[in-house]
């Protein structure tokens, strides 16, 4: 399917569920597509079947594609549910993960926000620690995956990165997160991130043990 077809498809979805014909399309990622109304935004998972990430998780939890599946589905759930009895700040207001004919997708409210240029530390602290709090951890930390809602950061690309949390990946996690926070301009954040697993006197990495003292509880 190529990119055209597939945002036409999500959008005749997001008309249904939002009973609007004026939507504004907002971006896609492997994942998902995703939609405005200037009320609501929606997040159209339509991607899961085609990832190659999902086989990497089969070998390495042993699990079948319907049961990751199902499991990304239930972590988001569960976020939602824990955001709606007591608000998570880093999280859009009233998210909630509804399945429509099938098709499964992320609604949360709609408020104007700009791009995340990196910082925010203590924003980015209190949100590993709440998902460490509920056996979660977050796979994607790059600045896209956040925005910034007035003067508070928003964490908006949620999805498969929702991950269950394993005690020997919790480093590299929390040096994917250093480096986004004081390298967010960096033009190979990636790859930096990726060469943080193996490479810990990193230039990049400097003050990151003094981050990491923040979570003695956790790891």
């Amino acid at each position: 399917m190529d990119t055209l077809d597939r945002i036409e498809i999500a959008l005749q979805t997001v008309k249904k569920i939002a009973f609007k014909q004026e939507i504004t399309y907002l971006g896609m990622g492997r994942e998902g597509v995703v939609f405005t109304d200037f009320f609501k935004v929606y997040k159209i998972f339509d991607g899961w079947e085609t990832m190659s990430e999902f086989d990497n998780w089969q070998e390495m939890f042993g699990m079948d594609f319907n049961s990751i599946k199902n499991s990304i589905i239930d972590r988001i759930r569960m976020l939602c549910e824990n955001h709606s009895k007591t608000p998570f700040s880093w999280l859009p207001n009233k998210m909630e993960m509804i399945c429509f004919s099938g098709i499964y997708f992320l609604r949360y409210e709609y408020v104007y926000s700009t791009p995340y240029t990196g910082g925010f530390s203590s924003n980015i602290v209190q949100m590993i620690k709440d998902l460490c709090g509920l056996q979660m951890m977050y796979g994607g930390f790059k600045p896209d995956s956040f925005r910034m809602f007035s003067n508070q950061l928003k964490l908006v690309d949620i999805g498969y990165d929702l991950r269950p949390f394993l005690k020997k990946a919790i480093c590299h996690n929390l040096q994917r997160a250093f480096l986004m926070m004081y390298w967010a301009d960096h033009p190979n954040l990636r790859h930096l991130q990726r060469a943080s697993k193996n490479d810990s006197s990193l230039p990049e990495l400097s003050g990151f043990y003094k981050f990491l003292e923040q979570f003695g509880d956790i790891i």
